[in-house]
């Protein structure tokens, strides 16, 4: 009775044997329904007697280029899963955003810091269990090495990622409904903000993530020293610190902003922020465990915009050593727009590059098809002509993302490369 497996792939191989066709390679595997069955699978794998010698289960595999790996995958998951509720994390871990985020945290280092002689990564986890999944075949020294560049410690998950900006954000009441409620208000402003501008997301961007995870981090672990804190809340105590934080500092911080760069270089969060955390953090203690508005459940409480309109009205000091931590609005917006312009850079070489590695016979069948469909206006079939004639003539950045744009158009329309 059992449906079999569902997964997706980004390219797949198959070879001819005397039993047919088989699978040889595939890229970039998810399982997107049937994980309990995998499950089942490997651990009858282990069997000695009998292992998988009596079993057979189907597999429906979706390939899909990478273009509209981030449209179509979702969709399959939910799909495939209308019996069984797969989290929508893990629906939206195949967007666009997260891969872009992704790659930067793969090329990035954070400086070297207390005498080190390399800097290391800040490993962003887009899929569960990408960090174990990475070491899965290296040797004990391979692995050590590993891990001295990308240190458990670092690791930041996208659920993570979304509690950091959302409690940044002023939401620390929806930062409290959990982790999947908090990540679908997440993914809903990330998607609109994606389709304004992706150049925002860029290095700097995951500079600034890494930042708030510093302080999001060192608040959990400052408010368990605190004589005042009586155990249970953390959480919430925590969220709410680092949204009464940023607000502080919009309001408060004579028209600037937190030196996210400085904190970055250092990779360390300095004893004036920590004093002011654990000063913000006592006021917002004292908020979250008197509940108002009918309210008798502190849980149920944290998660009221009520609860943060009088954590964000309640006046708290300013400490005076916090003003050297802070930068002008001027600086900030230089910073920001230098990022963004090396993002544009980027994007145009990754585009380059994914239309190369196509290659022009690729082209070819793609314009070829399309022509047969009347698909093509003549402004497409000018890019095209270029493209085909690879690698005597290599399209430019612009018409490279323009040949990537009609690629997934034209493969929307059903067109599959033989």
């Amino acid at each position: 009775y059992n449906n079999g497996i569902a997964a997706t792939a980004a390219a797949a191989k198959v070879a001819a044997s005397t039993d047919g066709l088989r699978l040889t390679h595939v890229t970039d595997l998810q399982i997107v329904n049937g994980g309990q069955t995998t499950a089942t699978l490997a651990a009858a794998l282990k069997e000695k007697d009998e292992g998988l010698r009596q079993s057979f289960v189907q597999m429906k595999l979706s390939v899909l280029p990478a273009e509209t790996s981030g449209k179509y995958i979702p969709l399959i998951a939910r799909y495939a899963n209308s019996q069984n509720r797969v989290s929508d994390a893990d629906f939206f871990s195949n967007h666009e955003f997260h891969r872009r985020i992704e790659q930067i945290a793969l090329r990035l280092r954070a400086p070297a810091v207390g005498g080190a002689q390399f800097g290391t990564h800040w490993f962003y986890e887009r899929a569960r269990g990408q960090y174990g999944n990475a070491q899965a075949g290296l040797s004990p020294a391979q692995r050590k090495q590993y891990q001295l560049l990308n240190p458990k410690k670092q690791v930041i998950t996208k659920t993570d990622l979304a509690k950091y900006e959302n409690a940044w954000g002023f939401l620390p009441h929806v930062v409290s409904q959990g982790a999947q409620k908090n990540f679908v208000a997440f993914s809903n402003h990330a998607s609109v903000e994606w389709d304004k501008n992706q150049e925002q997301f860029n290095e700097e961007y995951y500079r600034r993530v890494v930042v708030k995870a510093m302080l999001f981090r060192r608040t959990e672990e400052l408010i368990g020293k605190q004589s005042w804190y009586e155990g249970g809340y953390r959480a919430n105590i925590v969220a709410y610190t680092i949204a009464k934080f940023a607000q502080l500092i919009q309001f408060e911080g004579i028209g600037k902003l937190l030196d996210f760069r400085t904190l970055w270089n250092s990779q360390d969060v300095t004893p004036a922020i920590d004093r002011q955390l654990m000063l913000i953090a006592e006021h917002m203690f004292r908020v979250i465990v008197a509940p108002q508005g009918g309210f008798q459940n502190v849980t149920e409480w944290c998660k009221k915009e009520l609860c943060w309109q009088r954590a964000r009205d309640l006046p708290i000091p300013f400490l005076k050593d916090l003003a050297p931590e802070l930068i002008g609005r001027e600086d900030e917006q230089v910073t920001k727009k230098t990022a963004a312009a090396q993002q544009v850079i980027i994007t145009g070489i990754e585009a380059q590059t994914r239309v190369v590695e196509l290659g022009g016979e690729y082209w070819h069948m793609l314009q070829t098809w399309a022509r047969q469909k009347q698909l093509l206006s003549p402004t497409d079939e000018s890019i095209l002509n270029v493209a085909v004639g690879m690698p005597r003539k290599l399209p430019s950045e612009k018409q490279c993302t323009r040949l990537l744009e009609i690629k997934a158009r034209i493969e929307e329309e059903g067109f599959v490369a033989k």
